[in-house]
């Protein structure tokens, strides 16, 4: 029997075990096909959520749409968010600063963190001052990040 975290799709075999017959082995492979690929892609990202990888950044970095958590362990580390249209709209990347140092977050071309004196902004330079604080940015869509 697949373990509950086994990617491998079941087998009739499987199937068998917990369905009476083919017939209703052939209905539930049916509602398998009725189901939309962005809603699979969905539910991959939100195990993600539950799970987050971790990365250490002691040099400057790109943030990816596979890690949502990095620790920045030097100062003048210049951490970029990554590109809005890679991303999907709500999705939080969350920075922990493990150094007194201030932090650079900046945004991939074409992205902006609107601030109330520059809507436009593409750069911030925060001057956290403690090690262990952390910041957490969150896409809003239409190439626009805001604090989350």
């Amino acid at each position: 029997m697949a373990t509950e975290n086994d990617p491998r799709p079941l087998t009739r075999a499987e199937l068998n075990q917990f369905l009476p017959n083919q017939r209703a082995i052939r209905a539930f492979e049916k509602l398998f096909d009725l189901i939309p690929p962005d809603l699979i892609d969905l539910s991959d990202r939100l195990d993600l959520l539950e799970n987050p990888t971790v990365i250490s950044a002691s040099s400057d970095i790109l943030l990816t749409t596979s890690a949502y958590v990095v620790k920045v362990t030097a100062n003048g580390v210049i951490v970029t968010l990554p590109p809005g249209e890679e991303t999907i709209q709500g999705r939080v990347w969350t920075i922990i600063l493990a150094t007194d140092g201030p932090l650079t977050i900046q945004t991939s071309a074409g992205d902006s963190i609107p601030m109330p004196n520059n809507p436009t902004e593409t750069t911030l330079i925060l001057k956290v001052g403690r090690r262990g604080s952390a910041v957490a940015l969150r896409y809003l869509g239409d190439n626009t990040w805001g604090f989350s």
